[in-house]
């Protein structure tokens, strides 16, 4: 039977700085998304998103600090941003606003709430207690 013999300090401590370099020259990206589907997984787009046809449509307007958005043909976006040749100029609280060439268009939400504007003679009358 063969005996174990147990490696000299001279050698653990030359393993050490062995496993020491190796680590370091591994790349700090290196550790790759356990989650992220392999990149032959994904299909390539044949064209990129601010090209493909959408209806010119405005779902929501969202306004937050320092930052508003809207969502148009299911697309969240943002002053700057581009869909369909049209850049997003503005946007303000009841509409956007798309420039392509100097041609503005202006856009509200499908659904949007107006309001009403009431005159002396169209006021809700005030009730008095009694039926």
């Amino acid at each position: 039977m063969v005996e174990y013999k147990r490696p000299s300090r001279w050698l653990r401590s030359r393993l050490w700085i062995f496993a020491a370099a190796v680590c370091a020259m591994a790349p700090a990206g290196a550790v790759e998304d356990p989650f992220r589907p392999p990149a032959f997984a994904v299909a390539p787009s044949t064209s990129p998103a601010e090209d493909r046809p959408v209806e010119l449509q405005v779902s929501m307007i969202l306004h937050g600090p320092g930052r508003s958005s809207a969502v148009i043909g299911g697309r969240t976006l943002g002053v700057g941003d581009r869909i369909q040749g049209f850049t997003v100029a503005a946007i303000r609280q009841n509409r956007v606003i798309l420039d392509r060439d100097g041609r503005r268009i202006e856009l509200e939400p499908a659904n949007a709430l107006r309001p009403i504007r009431s005159s002396d003679s169209h006021s809700p009358r005030q009730s008095t207690g009694t039926p």
